[in-house]
């Protein structure tokens, strides 16, 4: 397998290494890390079941990845190191190796098609003779794993050699030769990839010595996890989103595929527990297509821990995860404990476009997260007036910097992107103003797009609209007032202007007052004639209690005139409202 840099999304911790030299491991990085994704891992009872094929019961996995109970499902490996050789079970696996069974050579077996049947694990005696003999011993697996074979009891002279074939009779190994030592050999591994028949030839290296003396062939073998084979997509073992599973990499160049699939997008935190010596795991996310969606990536190990990796899921649907060693060249019978731990993001997903925004009402309390990283939130809502929508975040994560942006109905951006500060998890309001009547939309996303929120955000908006008068902000669409009667009004949005038209039945002059002034508002006014003229300059008044000094304006002539409102700089807002009497 070609490794290849490991890919910035989905990784809790950077890191370039393949693996760590022992004498510089670190502790634990889930209790020592300061990185906000690491974290720890939830109790065994939170989390679902491992495999959902019914074949395969699931066994009974505590919190630390260790098989606890009885053991006496069948589980990951075959029988390994600290196993009982007398039933084949391996230590903390739960797994069943076929039993050693005995045997002694009975000849003739000097061919392919006479090769003796004996037991994948077994111990059979044979010799070499007479001169250039070849023994041959044939037997069955029913799933892919990995032989120990030894010679013990050589006699003297004889050198043995041996070769592997398949079922077919083809050679799937040069001859090999191992040495011999202290009247036995080395152990041997050989690596059988698919269930079903292989044949072992033994014969003098050389051809040219015989002994009457027996010598043992022993061979011990380890069964590929339960799920084997599923080293293909379409064998990819179906598992829990949140599963608690052991396989084991066996034999050497195993790949381990398990396929989950999830309800809506979201992150899912991916730890491997006691990971055998020798293997340094390297895992890889696909979608439902097969296609990749990470590059190879091999998290650092830490006291036969990984770190967490966290793999974002951008859609709802089928995934699958391999798991190999990095290089595929290293192998083990022990079994590792895969931990998945699924993070869905929250009810309104897909909501990423303006296109699939959830309708929500103009005033609102919602909750929800950034998941997974480069998630975008969109909420849109309906207003019959123009005016303003005030905007806050509430208990938002630490690792999240909120950012928005408001579209009109026209889906055209109404407002930059707008960073608002956060203090306490919480941010000032923050004022967006709606021009017109529609459907409007804010989108929300972390600042840099490098961030994801396993917990949730509180999102309000309220809106404050314009004054039932509105539309007036010509004069053509000024509202009618009588004199001596008070109107009620608001400049919302900002920049809003108010007209208001009356009418006289001769010359006079008239007062003008605007009372309950609020706020940084500073009331600005323009008397025009029927004729749209204007008759007066715009006139700021002094402010005293709340109120305007009356403004004195001569009117020569009877009949319709227009008074203009406005903040006097454009610069604020009148949420409350304003009183306006023409006297």
């Amino acid at each position: 397998m070609q490794l290849m840099p490991l890919a910035s999304i989905g990784l809790a911790l950077a890191t370039a290494a393949t693996s760590l030299p022992q004498d510089s491991q670190e502790s634990d990085p889930r209790t020592t890390s300061s990185d906000p994704w690491v974290r720890e891992l939830p109790d065994a009872e939170e989390l679902s079941s491992g495999s959902l094929d019914p074949k395969y019961p699931d066994l009974p996995i505590g919190p630390d990845g260790s098989v606890t109970g009885d053991g006496e499902a069948e589980g990951a490996g075959g029988a390994g190191n600290g196993s009982d050789p007398a039933n084949g079970r391996a230590a903390g696996a739960g797994a069943v190796a076929p039993p050693v069974t005995r045997a002694t050579e009975t000849e003739p077996n000097d061919s392919f098609g006479q090769a003796q049947a004996v037991g994948p694990s077994s111990a059979t005696q044979g010799t070499i003779n007479p001169l250039r003999d070849t023994d041959w011993f044939v037997f069955e697996i029913d799933r892919r794993g990995s032989t120990e074979l030894r010679f013990s009891q050589v006699p003297s002279g004889i050198a043995p050699a041996f070769r592997l074939y398949n079922r077919d009779g083809s050679a799937l190994t040069n001859w090999i030769y191992p040495r011999l030592v202290d009247g036995g050999s080395e152990t041997t591994m050989l690596d059988l990839l698919e269930a079903g028949r292989y044949a072992i030839a033994v014969a003098d290296d050389k051809h040219d010595s015989t002994s009457a003396s027996p010598y043992e062939l022993s061979l011990t073998f380890h069964p590929g996890d339960r799920f084997e084979p599923n080293e293909a997509f379409g064998d990819a073992t179906p598992v829990s989103p949140d599963a608690r599973v052991q396989g084991t990499i066996l034999p050497k160049g195993d790949v381990d595929r398990y396929a989950f699939e999830i309800e809506r997008r979201g992150s899912i935190e991916v730890d491997l527990l006691h990971v055998p010596d020798g293997i340094t795991p390297a895992l890889r996310l696909y979608n439902a297509e097969g296609s990749a969606m990470t590059n190879w990536l091999s998290p650092r190990i830490a006291d036969g821990a990984t770190e967490t990796l966290i793999l974002d899921l951008p859609a709802a649907g089928a995934y699958h995860l391999a798991i190999a060693d990095d290089n595929s060249d290293s192998r083990s019978w022990e079994p590792y404990t895969l931990h998945l731990t699924m993070h869905t993001g929250d009810g309104d997903e897909p909501n990423d476009s303006q296109g699939t925004a959830v309708l929500v009402p103009a005033n609102v309390a919602r909750t929800a997260s950034i998941l997974p990283k480069g998630d975008s939130d969109h909420y849109t809502f309906e207003v019959e007036r123009q005016g303003i929508s005030t905007v806050v975040f509430e208990n938002v994560p630490t690792e999240l910097s909120p950012t928005f942006r408001f579209y009109d109905p026209n889906r055209s951006a109404l407002s930059n992107w707008i960073h608002p500060k956060v203090n306490n998890g919480r941010t000032e309001p923050y004022i967006i103003d709606l021009p017109r009547p529609g459907r409007y939309t804010i989108a929300i996303a972390d600042e840099k797009n490098d961030a994801r929120t396993f917990g949730t955000y509180g999102l309000r908006l309220a809106h404050d609209a314009g004054d039932a008068n509105e539309p007036n902000d010509t004069l053509g669409r000024a509202t009618p007032i009588r004199i001596g009667a008070e109107v009620q009004g608001n400049i919302l949005p900002l920049r809003d202007t108010d007209c208001f038209w009356f009418e006289v039945t001769s010359a006079r002059q008239i007062e003008i007052v605007v009372a309950n002034v609020t706020g940084e508002f500073a009331p600005s006014m323009r008397v025009h004639n029927a004729d749209h003229s204007a008759i007066t300059n715009w006139h700021t008044p002094n402010i005293r209690d709340r109120a305007t000094e009356a403004w004195s304006v001569e009117l020569k002539e009877p009949g319709k005139y227009f008074v203009a409102l406005a903040d006097t700089s454009h610069a604020h807002r009148a949420v409350e409202s304003y009183r306006l009497v023409v006297r």
